[in-house]
């Protein structure tokens, strides 16, 4: 049941836009937007009819394309379910000429590693080639979520997405950009 309701909430949160309308991060932007600066660019829906909360950092930034021609977007996802459980994510989608096939989110010293799920794929041929389309999903443990926030750099950490194709995906993440959506959510107090 709880499946259907994180699905639906793809949905959902694929077509909603940050509180404020504003426009995604570009470049080292995200790198220096003051940490307040992450609250005021979440989208926050609550669902009634499915009985949760889900707060997301999607569009907070642009997408980023890669050396590889990797085109990705990764952003964090909270969803609250009214009896009290939660689940926190890292959401990462890609575009790429061919099937990446994720396996796995790395992060972190000493190595951590979370399972990805896959919650979308298509295909896009015109005649210049193709374009692969992946979406998956890491659910973070309280563990997880806690070694995020005290890796050793200051604000900054990488994480990388694993895939079988060999061609991984790393990306650079800010700590407050995690923390505006655990406090959004009203999960900061757990971790």
């Amino acid at each position: 049941m709880r499946i259907s309701s994180v699905l639906a909430a793809l949905l959902v949160s694929a077509c909603a836009s940050t509180v404020d309308g504003a426009m995604p991060i570009r470049g080292d932007a995200y790198y220096t937007m003051p940490s307040e600066g992450f609250s005021s660019r979440l989208s926050i829906t609550d669902d009634s009819l499915d009985g949760y909360r889900l707060v997301t950092s999607r569009g907070v930034r642009a997408q980023y394309v890669d050396l590889f021609g990797v085109d990705s977007d990764v952003f964090f996802r909270a969803f609250v379910w009214n009896g009290g459980d939660h689940t926190v994510q890292v959401y990462f989608s890609t575009e790429a000429s061919d099937w990446l096939f994720p396996t796995s989110l790395n992060f972190g010293s000493p190595l951590r590693s979370v399972k990805v799920d896959s919650v979308a794929s298509d295909v896009s041929c015109r005649s210049g080639g193709c374009e692969h389309y992946e979406s998956v999903i890491a659910e973070l443990s309280t563990g997880d979520v806690r070694a995020m926030l005290d890796l050793a750099t200051p604000e900054l950490f990488e994480v990388r997405l694993k895939t079988r194709s060999g061609v991984n995906v790393d990306r650079t993440l800010r700590k407050d950009e995690l923390r505006a959506v655990l406090q959004a959510a009203g999960l900061a107090e757990n971790y």
